[in-house]
């Protein structure tokens, strides 16, 4: 069975960077990009009927914003349309992934890494964490899942593509394909409002006034219609062991790795996948992933 896992990032506020990843079986993508594109046709109908600019997209920052094709939105506006795709969404089963990490915290850990080089290095860190989070996910959709990947296009091609191919060193049994896309392809519409709300719910966390978690993330990890939402943070010292050349596979046990809702708990951890030979200090974000270091396999998954 063919399973599809869409992924997009955003950037937020605080430094946050996140991934957002929608997932789920190629046949049910069908009738959600179905509904998707139907939500969006009803509101430019609405938006011709008023003399208004139509929108070619959902874009979550633009969207919250009111930029660019949503200018003029108000928030009275912008709800209920954002409360359709999320129907859309919760109606279908899908598993729903947001992970984030402070590239301040990024910075610290891997000071070598320029300011220019934060965003695609914070990415490939992310992908790293959330490619086994795919296969832990598809594995829940079919026990014989073939998992085809699929990102917006950019300047993270090189980081998602040294990623996938680690990983599919690993799990080539899970990894059929990945490939780069546009924004018209609307499941990655939806991997764009998890990210969005994954880097939402981080930064008030680091605001200096806590505010209520919002609308759209309680949608999603609330309702018990699709295949469930869960989100991971890759903390600081999820970072440090990157550093050093240890990864972490359980995710229950990952110090530094937390879930929603967020807890400022960190868990010791016990089981490890580690290099056979380090990389030195100074070496770029993942390249010894990317060269093809070698790895031992937890025990639990050989």
């Amino acid at each position: 069975m063919v399973v599809r896992a869409y992924i997009d990032e955003s950037v937020g506020k605080y430094k946050t960077f996140a991934l957002g990843c929608v997932i789920a079986k190629g046949t049910e993508w069908t009738w959600i990009s179905r509904d998707w594109k139907k939500c969006l046709e009803r509101k430019n109908r609405e938006l011709r009927r008023a003399g208004r600019k139509c929108i070619s997209r959902y874009h979550a920052t633009d969207c919250q914003n009111s930029y660019d094709e949503f200018k003029g939105w108000s928030a009275d506006e912008k709800k209920p349309f954002v409360a359709e795709l999320l129907g859309i969404l919760n109606k279908y089963h899908i598993h729903i992934l947001g992970a984030t990490l402070d590239k301040a915290e990024l910075s610290e850990v891997y000071p070598e890494i320029k300011e220019k080089r934060l965003n695609g290095e914070s990415y490939a860190a992310l992908a790293w964490l959330l490619f086994p989070e795919i296969v832990r996910e598809a594995r829940r959709l079919d026990g014989y899942p073939t998992a085809k990947i699929v990102y917006e296009h950019g300047d993270v091609s090189g980081h998602m593509i040294n990623t996938y191919d680690r990983w599919n060193l690993l799990d080539s049994e899970v990894f059929g394909s990945i490939e780069k896309d546009t924004w018209k392809v609307l499941p990655l519409q939806a991997a764009d409002l998890v990210a969005f709300e994954a880097v939402k719910d981080r930064d008030n966390l680091k605001a200096p006034i806590k505010l209520e978690r919002r609308f759209p993330l309680k949608e999603l990890m609330g309702d018990k219609r699709h295949g469930g939402g869960r989100g991971i943070h890759f903390g600081k010292e999820g970072l440090q062991r990157l550093r050093l050349g240890n990864l972490l596979t359980e995710r229950e046990d990952y110090a530094g790795y937390c879930t929603f809702p967020i807890s400022d708990k960190q868990n010791e951890s016990s089981e490890t996948v580690t290099q056979e030979n380090e990389p030195s200090p100074g070496a770029p974000f993942l390249a010894f992933f990317a060269r093809g270091g070698a790895l031992r396999r937890h025990p639990s998954n050989p």
